[in-house]
């Protein structure tokens, strides 16, 4: 066998496996690009030549078919230190541009997934459960959340930190942080929890944020679950602060609401802080099944503090990003950086970013320049960073804009998610005619997509809103965090 470079896709700017017909598009927008008969003095000459021999090496072995195969078969032999753990697609839409004179729209598609060769391995969890055991819980919540906790304690794993801790108006630790737990010691402490008191969530979180520092370590995964059924009174600010250190920490808080009287934009503000996740558990029936969730989902988290940093070209400007899988909602942006938090073995994690261009000359434009970086090290010893240029196509003469059908199915499910979070605004703002008509807009849109039931419903939200005024407790929650979860279709499926 021939003699390879591990890096011949991301010279093409592609992620590994790639098919020919993308490896061709690759290569004539790059070989366009930089070659050297394009510079325009010696010095860039040079640098281009370099470059040019470079992606030319990498086409002759991906463009043969036999070669491409040896080569993929050599690329799978390595071992995870020795190539690209996090696959990364990236897809423009529309694929080319014309001279306009006015600025155009364009979307940027970045899919993001982990070598399924780690698969067998998985990071030792550091888990602290925070539970609400106010009044409210009394009955078949806190019923069924013992249940769930005494579940996930038969999960865990000798090499597993677990702790719990319960609250009310005050924080009780149920069991401190540890590993080897006495399994059966530990469920019965479960089973005597009993509901009492008000609702304060910062006393819970602080002493959750004990527990958690006790074993924060470089190869284990720090992770607080909050569960809650009320609103916290007085001490909002406070969990907010110390929801932003725990993300500074690179721990996460997954915010779970049960029923329908916590206050999901709080809950879904300390989840964000922390780069974390909100949920709706409707009812106590549901709460094993949420549970489990979270914990199939930790347990697939391979890269841990992933960030993606964005450098646009002069002409283009980064106008809003985007989650668009594993659920779809509106990412931080500071300085062109943008948490992503954990990247998992179970689901691609694709980033949405809408661009703004203004007028380019005719020839093979960069937009921007993106890297990507994510703690692989548990898994791989090193933390990977990965770097790559988005290309255009500029043209002088009229065409059809040719947009990929996986840029139109993403902004189909991120348009859904933005009409349901204008109508929410307009209700704030005391138009509820104006939140009716963008939710009927929100039906049509998930009738597109098959979701019937949830377009359903959310058609009888928008009848309701036009007789009250007001939004429903329930029904609206669950529109609310139904159209987060559009998103694109599970791995394989993606083009």
């Amino acid at each position: 066998m021939e003699r390879f470079s591990p890096d011949y896709y991301h010279r093409l700017g592609l992620h590994d496996g790639a098919d020919e017909k993308q490896i061709r598009a690759a290569y004539r927008l790059l070989a366009r690009r930089y070659h050297p008969d394009a510079a325009h003095n010696s010095t860039m000459a040079t640098a281009k030549s370099e470059r040019f021999l470079a992606i030319q090496e990498a086409y002759e072995i991906l463009s043969n078919a036999d070669r491409h195969a040896d080569y993929d078969r050599w690329l799978a032999s390595l071992p995870p230190d020795k190539r690209l753990t996090v696959q990364i697609h990236q897809t423009l839409g529309p694929i080319s541009l014309a001279t306009l004179h006015e600025p155009q729209a364009a979307t940027l598609l970045l899919d993001m997934r982990v070598d399924s060769a780690l698969r067998p391995k998985h990071l030792p969890l550091n888990l602290c459960l925070v539970i609400d055991r106010s009044s409210s819980m009394r009955g078949p919540r806190l019923s069924q959340v013992r249940r769930a906790t005494k579940e996930i304690v038969d999960q865990l794993e000798p090499d597993d930190v677990f702790s719990l801790i319960t609250f009310s108006d005050r924080a009780t630790v149920i069991l401190p942080s540890h590993r080897n737990l006495r399994k059966e010691v530990a469920k019965s402490l479960i089973e005597a929890i009993e509901a009492s008191g008000g609702t304060e969530i910062y006393q819970g979180l602080q002493e959750g944020m004990n527990q958690v520092m006790r074993y924060h370590e470089a190869d284990t995964l720090s992770h607080l679950i909050l569960l809650t059924d009320g609103h916290t009174y007085g001490d909002a600010e406070q969990c907010l602060n110390l929801a932003e250190q725990a993300g500074n920490r690179h721990i996460a808080i997954t915010s779970l609401g049960i029923g329908t009287d916590w206050n999901d934009q709080f809950l879904d503000s300390l989840a964000r802080a922390s780069h974390g996740t909100a949920s709706y558990i409707a009812g106590p029936t549901q709460v094993i099944e949420s549970f489990q969730n979270q914990m199939d989902r930790l347990r697939a988290i391979a890269g841990r503090g992933a960030t993606l940093s964005l450098t646009p070209a002069p002409k283009t400007t980064v106008r809003d990003a985007y989650l668009v899988s594993p659920e779809v909602d509106a990412l931080s942006m500071v300085e062109n950086q943008i948490p992503l938090g954990g990247l998992s073995f179970n689901h691609p994690t694709v980033v949405l970013l809408e661009l703004v261009i203004d007028p380019l000359p005719a020839s093979v434009q960069e937009l921007l320049r993106w890297t990507l970086e994510v703690d692989m090290a548990p898994l791989t010893r090193r933390r990977e960073q990965i770097s790559r240029e988005v290309l255009v196509d500029v043209r002088n003469q009229d065409f059809p804009l040719e947009t990929p059908e996986v840029v139109i199915s993403a902004q189909s499910r991120l348009t859904a998610y933005k009409l349901r979070s204008q109508a929410w605004r307009d209700m704030e703002q005391g138009q509820p005619m104006q939140a009716c008509k963008r939710l009927q807009a929100v039906a049509t849109r998930l009738f597109d997509l098959h979701e019937t039931e949830l377009a359903l419903a959310t058609l009888h939200e928008a009848e309701h809103v036009k007789n009250t005024g007001t939004l429903t407790r329930d029904r609206g929650k669950w529109i609310k965090y139904g159209t987060r979860r559009l998103a694109l279709p599970a791995p394989g499926d993606v083009p």
